[in-house]
Order: structure tokens, then C-alpha cells, then sequence
């Protein structure tokens, strides 16, 4: 697992990230002639399961990845993160 995702769960295990979060995230849509592209918006968080979140994007809710977070409340999320002094533990091999 890379360190941002790992920040990302303990950020959710600690509550920091609840419903009513706003976030940034990649998500794929649908461009010219179908073809999917990948863009970032900005949502809200309305769940939380062991997975990712379930995000409202224009009013619409999707499915969203701990990986595809960018952001959590205009922050980049280890900024967020150092804000409420939160650091992932190095794992020994």
C-alpha cells in the first residue's frame, strides 16, 4: 500500500474524514462519443465503507476509492493530515 493510502484509511478510522467531507477525487466519465475519461471534482461525503466512500459529485453519488482522493477540504491530504498531527508508521520488513 503506498503512504497516501494508508494516511487516507487512518484519516478515516480517526474520523477525520465523516460524512459531509469535501474532498477532490478522480473519477471517470463519460467524453466525447462514450469514451471514458478521467477527471477530478470536488464532492461531498456521504458514507464510508471498508472500500471508499460514497461521494455526491453534481448531485449524483458515486463510488469513490481511497486511492482516487486528492484532496480533503481544499488540502492536499498529507497536509490535512500534519494539520491534525497524524503520521503513518513506518512497518518493519
Amino acid at each position: 500500500m503506498s503512504n497516501m493510502l494508508d494516511l487516507t484509511k487512518i484519516l478515516v478510522d480517526k474520523k477525520l474524514i465523516t460524512r459531509g467531507t469535501n474532498i477532490s477525487a478522480r473519477i471517470s466519465l463519460s467524453g466525447f462519443g462514450y469514451a471514458p475519461i478521467n477527471v477530478e471534482k470536488e464532492g461531498r461525503v456521504n458514507s464510508i465503507d471498508e472500500t471508499g466512500l460514497r461521494v455526491i459529485f453534481d448531485d449524483k453519488q458515486r463510488h469513490t476509492k481511497f486511492e482516487d482522493i486528492t484532496s480533503i477540504e481544499g488540502m492536499d491530504i498529507s497536509r490535512f493530515a500534519q494539520a491534525y498531527k497524524v503520521k503513518v508508521k513506518n512497518k518493519k520488513k
